[in-house]
């Protein structure tokens, strides 16, 4: 696929995910899961690049859903709800322009679509709904219920996967639930070494009392050039970091230590968002962006959602991404200084 091709894909990425902090990083994971499925059904090179593709693009027609009901906290009305469902539509419109993309519209308008033909926006039931929409209705429901949402926290990995086997035969195709679920870890709630940086000694002292209760180990630093020559150990399995600090920010840290450690799943911890911003956070392959105030079960559930998957996708320890997913985390920036 042509580098030009390649740039657009992740400058509209990133446009949606500057628009919504809730959705940051969440194109990254639905591929990650999505390739996963598909290399579980063994899918070909080609049907592989187009769910990548089509993964990574999936929510780009929330570019035309109102903030205010991105971002509401409470239930969604009918007509809100009506609004939201507009966006796989609104996807295909957005994508249709470009050739290179055709093979994926199908995939992207149908990915809400249910395997009872209960879904929208046509009401396709079974194989008559895209098989690369199947997988990836899977692994976006799933990143959705286990990642943190304006009107609630996550949802613990036992529980998600509890909800994705009773939906099988329903909203899902049990065919494809079945490969996502081999690909996911059950057993022992993991537990891990976990790093903490920001200048806040209070926000410290509250992240590392309620880590330790769940039984992590946690090392915390005021001052981030101690963290960066700590990090270099390498033997961390989280780092929570703030971005404004006053001796060195949070994404010059980030470019020090992806120098020496280039998997460390990392969770940003700030009320500071600006999409230049979120773009250098994306090429330092953040995993979690979560805005200030924390709450505390909500900084838990994350760091268990990592810790429960650090083995298993790209970003967490995945086999290494395709070139496809190689080139396209890095064709924003390289627009950026073409332009």
């Amino acid at each position: 696929m042509q580098r030009s091709i390649l740039a657009l894909i992740r400058t509209l990425v990133l446009t949606l995910e500057a628009k919504d902090i809730y959705t940051f990083n969440h194109s990254r994971m639905v591929s990650a899961y999505s390739l996963s499925i598909g290399q579980r059904l063994k899918l070909k090179d080609r049907e592989l690049e187009n769910l990548e593709v089509a993964s990574i693009l999936h929510d780009i027609g929330k570019i035309a859903v109102r903030e205010d009901i991105l971002h509401k906290r409470g239930a969604l009305s009918a007509v809100e709800w009506e609004h939201v469902k507009r966006h796989p539509v609104a996807s295909e419109r957005i994508l249709c322009f470009v050739e290179e993309l055709a093979e994926i519209l199908p995939i992207v308008r149908h990915h809400h679509e249910h395997y009872d033909g209960s879904g929208y926006p046509d009401g396709l039931a079974g194989e008559a709904i895209p098989l690369g929409a199947r997988v990836i209705a899977v692994a976006d429901a799933y990143d959705a219920m286990t990642s943190v949402r304006p009107h609630r926290g996550a949802m613990l990995v036992p529980d998600a996967i509890e909800e994705l086997r009773k939906e099988a035969g329903k909203q899902f195709d049990p065919i494809v639930v079945e490969a996502f679920l081999r690909c996911v870890p059950v057993g022992p709630k993991a537990v891990g070494k976990i790093a903490v940086v920001d200048d806040d000694k209070t926000v410290l002292d509250v992240f590392r009392r309620s880590l330790e209760r769940e039984g992590h180990s946690v090392v915390v630093f005021s001052n981030p050039r101690e963290a960066v020559e700590r990090l270099q150990a390498r033997d961390f399995d989280v780092l929570i970091l703030d971005i404004r600090m006053p001796e060195l920010s949070g994404v010059e840290v980030l470019r020090l230590i992806r120098q020496f450690e280039a998997e460390l799943p990392v969770i940003v911890c700030t009320g500071f968002s600006d999409l230049a911003n979120d773009l250098d956070l994306v090429n330092s392959r953040v995993a979690s962006l979560i805005q200030k105030p924390v709450h505390p079960d909500i900084l838990r559930a994350e760091v268990a959602r990592l810790l429960a998957h650090r083995d298993r996708f790209f970003g967490l320890g995945m086999p290494s991404p395709s070139p496809l997913s190689a080139s396209v985390a890095c064709m924003a920036q390289v627009a950026s200084s073409e332009s």
